[in-house]
């Protein structure tokens, strides 16, 4: 009867949350295979997902466990693909406001080294405003981001005005190669 109750649409939310927390304490491995099955159909996957880490709390089925991880990968997946799409269809739009965007992305380390790339081009569009090119150098102090070095020359060299920024560049490594032989805890001395 919990069960019927917990996906019958027609009810309140808050009357479905309660037989699944019900069904969670008693911990009944039915509740899994039924959460199981739900995160394995499109059309019920996100909210499965997220009435499942609401409700489910410490359950520790180790399925539940592996179907929720499994469900948050894929959505991740789908989300860098959006994004992925999205910045390619940005490709073709000059509105400076767009550049908010780029930054955010090329500034997040959480994000796939692809994508940060495209977020450096994107940014690089908007060469004639010194403070863009300025940005993404900045991104080079940090020790972390000097894998993107040599694409970021190659951003700068493609748009024409690498050798305007040289000496920023050569500045944005030093102050990286001082940062990186720092000794562990004394960054702020």
């Amino acid at each position: 009867i919990l069960m019927e109750i917990a996906l019958n649409n027609d009810l309140p939310v808050s009357v479905r949350s309660s037989a699944v927390e019900i069904l969670s304490k008693k911990q009944a491995p039915e509740l899994v295979d039924l959460l199981v099955e739900m995160l394995g159909d499109p059309t019920s996957r996100d909210k499965v997902n997220e009435f499942a880490l609401n409700v489910m709390g410490d359950l520790s089925e180790e399925r539940m466990i592996m179907a929720l991880l499994e469900a948050y990968q894929l959505g991740r997946n789908k989300y860098y693909s959006l994004l992925t799409t999205v910045m390619n269809g940005l490709d073709n739009f000059e509105n400076p406001k767009i550049k908010s965007v780029y930054k955010e992305i090329a500034n997040t380390e959480d994000f796939p080294s692809t994508l940060r790339l495209k977020a450096f081009k994107g940014l690089i569009r908007f060469s004639d405003d010194p403070e863009t090119a300025d940005e993404i150098i900045e991104l080079l102090i940090d020790p972390d981001n000097y894998v993107y070095y040599q694409e970021i020359i190659t951003v700068l060299k493609d748009s024409g005005i690498y050798n305007d920024y040289q000496d920023k560049l050569r500045m944005a490594a030093f102050k990286a190669m001082k940062k990186d032989s720092t000794p562990f805890g004394m960054e702020n001395e």
